[in-house]
């Protein structure tokens, strides 16, 4: 039985174990730089021989949530979030864009990435 785990943190929460793909705080500095954001989020996801690789995501845009909302009543989410996930991928394990079981855990994150920020709607 294949087994993908997920987890998506930011990177204040980042474990000691080094994930293949695993980058130096240095590099992550250089990203929320170029970037400019203050957290760089990541996945973690599990090969079938129980090997950890990390994918880092950027911030999403509006852009980028604007292009998912138009393709989700299209039925094409699963599309949308794999163009999604290549878009905010910013560096990691490449093994996770090859290996299908880990892409589809990955585009599974990432929808929980776009789902986490949430706004609360008030009456004045």
């Amino acid at each position: 039985m294949e087994r993908t785990i997920i987890q998506i943190m930011n990177t204040e929460n980042q474990e000691d174990k080094k994930p293949i793909g695993h980058v130096d705080q240095s590099q992550i500095d250089a990203w929320k730089n170029h970037y400019k954001t203050r957290k760089i989020n990541f996945i973690i996801t599990e090969d079938q021989d129980g090997n950890k690789h990390i994918t880092y995501l950027k911030q999403p845009e509006m852009g980028l949530l604007t292009m998912l909302k138009a393709k989700a009543k299209k039925d094409q989410e699963f599309e949308a979030l794999s163009t999604i996930l290549n878009t905010l991928r910013i560096g990691g394990s490449d093994e996770v864009l090859e290996d299908y079981h880990m892409k589809f855990g990955a585009m599974q994150s990432v929808g929980e990435l776009l789902r986490a920020v949430k706004g609360t709607l008030g009456k004045l």
